[in-house]
């Protein structure tokens, strides 16, 4: 099947190319929603949009900003918020850890969603993961107390990890009552690949971290 060319002129009010590693721009997030003054609520890893769009259709009174370092992906996602006429929600490509640094001021980041990101399973590649130590405390310093970090994965091992990691940091409590994860949805909206992967009957596990 023949992907549709995406027309960047056309999809530029909902897509902007980060700037390059070290060059922080936290005008970049103010000047992509004028007037708005509360949280920006993300998403890491939007790859086909569908998440974002559906979260920005259930929210009207938010703003979303989705991250995404593939550019065909991140342009899907913008093709499809335009579609959407989503005046509340955009697409940034870029690192996710550096969007987040460089991007971002100190309490200005709303609730935060990451659906299936890579689990990059080969050992010599597991640096590759961004949901690290350093993620996560750059994550909650950005974040405004009272606010959630929303986190699914397929891969139980993936998972773990990442419940060590938060539950390693004094200012993330857990919303899960074993304080790990959990098979019941924490949110209303899907992704596709959860679709899929809840179709054919595999297990999903979410984990949902509240920061103080």
């Amino acid at each position: 099947m023949t992907r549709r060319r995406i027309d960047l002129a056309q999809v530029s009010p909902w897509f902007v190319e980060a700037p390059s590693q070290g060059q922080a721009k936290a005008g970049l997030v103010k000047a992509l929603f004028p007037g708005h003054t509360g949280p920006i609520h993300l998403e890491f890893g939007c790859g086909y949009g569908l998440f974002l769009r559906d979260l920005a259709a259930l929210q009207p009174d938010e703003v979303f900003l989705g991250v995404e370092h593939d550019r065909g992906a991140a342009l899907r996602t913008a093709r499809k918020l335009m579609l959407a006429a989503a005046d509340n929600a955009r697409v940034v490509m870029g690192d996710a850890f550096w969007v987040l640094r460089g991007l971002f001021q100190e309490g200005t980041v709303g609730d935060v969603y990451v659906n299936f990101p890579d689990p990059w399973p080969k050992r010599r590649h597991a640096t590759r993961r961004y949901i690290r130590q350093p993620f996560v405390e750059e994550l909650h310093r950005k974040m405004v107390p009272g606010h959630t970090v929303y986190l699914a994965t397929d891969v139980l091992s993936y998972a773990e990890e990442m419940v060590v990691l938060f539950n390693a940091h004094p200012g993330f409590v857990s919303g899960v009552a074993n304080g790990g994860y959990t098979h019941t949805k924490p949110t209303r909206v899907y992704s596709k690949y959860e679709q899929e992967f809840l179709a054919q009957g595999l297990p999903v596990y979410y984990l949902a971290y509240e920061a103080s």
